[in-house]
């Protein structure tokens, strides 16, 4: 069985982070929540990837997102977020993937998944259908009286 890395999930509102985290239990996958920014700089464990909220009551989430990044914490990210500012869906699209919350919690893992799946899909140059095929050998026949009895 492999094990992941926890899934952060970065919101401020305890119901939907709540929500949010027993949607991915009841997926098998881990998460750690964490409500602000000020708690996102004070992590320091690698994760799998990420659902976050734009708006935190410290700052915003395309800035915890880069935090997070440059420090290797984190490569992908689902940005999930009732904003209507369009600038905002905009450089969220940019860096992630993003889900309104209308869609709702499901909506967003299932948006994490198959980001995560994608990016560990290998490159069609390293599918078994591009890998150049080896000729054939051909084997002689053995020779039964050469083994050893």
């Amino acid at each position: 069985m492999e094990i992941h890395p926890p899934i952060l999930v970065i919101e401020d509102d305890p119901i939907i982070a709540r929500s949010l985290s027993r949607a991915l239990q009841v997926i098998g996958r881990r998460s750690e929540l964490v409500s602000s920014c000020a708690e996102v700089s004070r992590l320091v464990g690698r994760y799998s990837g990420a659902i976050i909220d734009l708006h935190l009551p410290d700052g915003n989430g395309l800035a915890a997102f880069r935090q997070l990044a440059e420090r290797g914490l984190i490569a992908s990210a689902v940005f999930f977020s009732a904003t209507t500012d369009e600038e905002e869906v905009r450089q969220a699209r940019a860096l992630g993937v993003y889900v309104p919350k209308a869609s709702g919690v499901f909506a967003a893992v299932s948006a994490l998944l198959q980001t995560q799946a994608r990016k560990s899909d290998p490159p069609e140059s390293e599918t078994r259908a591009s890998t150049p095929r080896l000729p054939a050998v051909e084997s002689a026949p053995r020779d039964s009286s050469r083994l050893k009895k």
